[in-house]
């Protein structure tokens, strides 16, 4: 499954960095819950495609379309944040330090449809496969 495919590519890279990477794997369902309740999500089972629930719902606070997307992503949340892999099976997400860390791993790793978090939850920046990079917030 692709989702796990990309879970362990990030896995594999916090280890090959010997954890100097500012990333350690959580567990999402908690950011998922605060996501579902934030944003007025309908999440059953597994997630997947929150990004679809968000356009249709919401107009963002910043949109672009753009095959680079993911490294202006970096630049929109704020840190400590969360990363969430798209469907993950898993449900696990990754708590991210800094920009930095973020950046090596948005580098190292398959393109995928990601989320970014701040740390209370109340801001969602998330990058898919049509390129497109959009940010909402109930802040």
């Amino acid at each position: 499954m692709m989702y796990k495919f990309i879970e362990t590519e990030i896995d594999n890279l916090l280890l090959s960095n010997n954890n100097i990477l500012g990333a350690i794997k959580v567990d999402a369902t908690y950011i998922i819950n605060e996501l579902a309740k934030n944003f007025n999500l309908n999440i059953v089972g597994i997630y997947q495609e929150l990004w679809i629930q968000l356009m249709d719902t919401r107009t963002p606070n910043y949109y672009i379309q753009d095959e680079n997307g993911w490294k202006l992503s970096i630049a929109r949340i704020t840190y400590p944040c969360f990363l969430l892999i798209d469907n993950s099976t898993d449900k696990v997400a990754y708590k991210i330090k800094t920009d930095r860390d973020l950046l090596i791993i948005l580098e190292n790793t398959t393109g995928f449809t990601y989320y970014l978090c701040n740390n209370s939850v109340k801001s969602v920046t998330f990058f898919n496969f049509h390129d497109v990079l959009a940010v909402f917030s109930v802040e």
